[in-house]
């Protein structure tokens, strides 16, 4: 193959010419675009100059007036737009026992419990009670086969009466002078003998008549009792529970035990899957010493049952005793209190103004603390205190009353008791510079 240089170099040349023209005109159209972006560029500008230059003098005096306004205005803390009203809520200050009231819970059992169990050997023969059956005092429960019981009495009771007349026979012997003392002496005490053997006899023939000492309901039943199986003396058959008048026994500390005097009134809770039952009762029994093992002191509540065909024995109850010889103090939240360089204090609201008082604690319970002020000539019970966004409130801060808040409502529930004035908590809006 033979290729022409010359023509070869002339086409390459061509092709440069080519794209010279390509970039030139490509070079003048980017040089228009950006000159037309310059110009929209520079009259936006020319515009809002000539736009501001007019209302120049009207935005100096209008900075000048809102300067003056708020100058005017520092004093008015509720009105100046730099400012916020921080929210704090309040309760009234309460008089109120600080423990007036015992808590505890336990397990419901009968005040009077009776376990049944056989007092002598023999066969079942007949069974007359069942699981949850309500019986009487003195009510058969189960016979034993008296067959042996009975010819033991019979047997005994023949030859007592033999024993008895064989002792006549010799008190009259005696007294002729025939018999002589020990032999007259040995004759009674196989009568005494007798005598006491057939009183056995008839308490095992008893015995096969197996009652319930106590009226209740059965609360356990053996099952191991069938008819012709033999039970054994001392074997448990049953157990028996009187509902009528039941008892709590409750576990309680030592802070708790110092409060409790027998004879104090309880209020008993008893939750169903149905309902609610409460009753009335009183503490019967304090032990007089705490139990070695968990160091607690056994307490005993009796009440009445209020549904004996629904409560029963074994069933969980809440109880409070109350405390009627409690001391009553001026108590506060706990949310209440400030601590501020190792003193405590609370904030007042007094004539729609914050103040800090310090105050020196007594005792504390749970969510509430007995307090007294150190101004001796200041009442607590005539304020409210504060309970709620006190790091940021300042005494003589601007107070105003509103509707209670949540807060507020719940702070008196969990840490004052309701009473009279519970209802009145202060909604206070405290005036304070936004940070």
């Amino acid at each position: 193959m033979i290729i022409d240089i010359h023509r070869l170099a002339a086409l390459v040349s061509d092709k440069k010419e080519s794209m010279k023209g390509f970039f030139h005109k490509r070079k003048k159209f980017s040089a228009a675009v950006l000159l037309l972006l310059i110009g929209i560029l520079i009259s936006s500008c020319s515009g809002e100059t000539g736009g501001d230059e007019a209302p120049s003098a009207s935005s100096s005096e209008t900075a000048s007036a809102a300067s003056d306004t708020s100058w005017n205005d520092s004093d008015a803390v509720t009105g100046a737009t730099d400012y916020a009203p921080l929210v704090s809520s309040a309760v009234p200050v309460e008089q109120a026992a600080l423990r007036s009231r015992i808590f505890g819970s336990g397990i419901i059992s009968g005040q009077q419990e009776a376990a049944v169990r056989a007092k002598t050997a023999g066969d079942i023969k007949k069974i007359s009670f069942e699981l949850g059956d309500e019986i009487s005092e003195g009510q058969v429960l189960l016979t034993l086969d008296n067959t042996i019981a009975e010819l033991n009495v019979l047997q005994l009771e023949q030859q007592y009466e033999t024993a008895k007349a064989d002792l006549a026979s010799k008190e009259e012997t005696y007294e002729r002078g025939a018999l002589s003392a020990s032999q007259l002496t040995q004759a009674r005490a196989s009568l005494n003998g007798l005598e006491a053997q057939l009183a056995q006899a008839r308490e095992a023939l008893r015995n096969t008549r197996i009652t319930s000492p106590i009226k209740g309901s059965v609360a356990q039943k053996s099952p191991d009792l069938v008819i012709g199986d033999q039970v054994q003396p001392g074997q448990q058959l049953a157990r028996v529970v009187d509902l009528e008048n039941l008892r709590i026994r409750l576990s309680l500390g030592q802070d708790q035990i110092l409060l409790v005097r027998e004879g104090y009134e309880a209020e008993i809770r008893i939750d169903t899957p149905k309902r609610v039952f409460t009753a009335k009762g009183v503490v019967k029994a304090i032990s007089a010493g705490s139990d070695t093992r968990t160091g607690s002191w056994t307490v005993l509540v009796d009440f009445p049952n209020p549904a004996p065909e629904i409560l029963k024995a074994g069933m969980s109850a809440e109880v409070i005793i109350i405390n009627r010889d409690a001391e009553m103090y001026t108590v506060v939240p706990g949310a209440s209190l400030v601590y501020r360089n190792g003193k405590t204090y609370v904030f007042i609201v007094e004539d729609e103004t914050v103040r800090i008082v310090e105050i020196e604690i007594i005792d504390r319970y749970g969510n509430l603390t007995a307090v007294e002020p150190l101004e001796s000539d200041l009442n607590l019970l005539d304020y409210s205190v504060l309970v709620s966004g006190l790091s940021r409130v300042q005494s003589g801060d601007a107070a105003v009353s509103g509707a209670p808040t949540a807060d507020a409502a719940e702070t008196r529930e969990s840490g004052m008791r309701a009473g009279p004035d519970a209802a009145d908590s202060v909604h206070a809006g405290v005036s304070r510079a936004s940070e």
